[in-house]
């Protein structure tokens, strides 16, 4: 799964979506979209260019291949499903 980080956790690409709409940090059709595709587009209608352009705070950054790779400790990304999950 790849993952995004955002906010300090890490998100799967459909919930990251779906919270950046919530936050009207997107349009709702950026929901019907790829998240790697919809992810271009808000960043680019934010005036950013790369994501050395802006915090994870502000907007994600990612993806991650196979929910960022391996750590010392599991590793905890948001779905949609519920508030966390373990890998």
């Amino acid at each position: 799964m790849d993952t995004y980080v955002y906010k300090a956790g890490l998100w799967c690409g459909s919930c990251v979506i779906k919270a950046l709409v919530a936050a009207q940090k997107a349009a709702p059709g950026a929901i019907a979209m790829s998240p790697a595709e919809a992810l271009q587009q808000i960043v680019s209608a934010n005036g950013f260019t790369s994501e050395s352009d802006y915090d994870r705070d502000d907007l994600p950054k990612g993806p991650y291949a196979q929910g960022g790779g391996e750590a010392d400790t599991p590793s905890t990304v948001r779905d949609a499903g519920s508030s966390s999950g373990t890998l």
